[in-house]
């Protein structure tokens, strides 16, 4: 089969089956909905190239949950380096863990609660 319909299939069948959606769902909340290169809210889950011979038998342990932008730049140019990943990943002004970049105060959950009953 050439590669067009083994993506046909993929993407027609594959990515819209019951096993997928439950099992993207159970991705990302085991990631806390974290993109795996920047930390930003994922949204995505994407399979490496390596993994395609586990099609329906995934564990969470072979995909990656990543956010829109990062999912299009891995398939644009492979999985980043972790100098790459360092320099896109916001860290706590507190802590230096990584921050929840949806928060103005650019700080990581623990130091928010903290400060919040402080």
């Amino acid at each position: 089969m050439a590669w067009g319909g083994i993506s046909d299939w993929y993407r027609n069948v594959y990515l819209r089956s019951e096993h997928w959606r439950e099992y993207r769902l159970e991705k990302l909340d085991w990631d806390n909905y974290r993109c795996a290169d920047c930390m930003e809210r994922a949204t995505q889950v994407h399979h490496r190239p390596e993994e395609y011979a586990f099609l329906w038998h995934e564990t969470v342990e072979q995909c990656v949950s990543l956010c829109a932008e990062c999912h299009l730049r891995r398939h644009d140019h492979g999985e980043p380096s972790e100098a790459e990943r360092e320099e896109r990943r916001v860290r706590c002004i507190d802590c230096g863990a990584d921050a929840e970049t949806d928060d103005p105060a650019l700080l990581c959950r623990d130091c928010w609660e903290f400060r919040k009953h402080a």
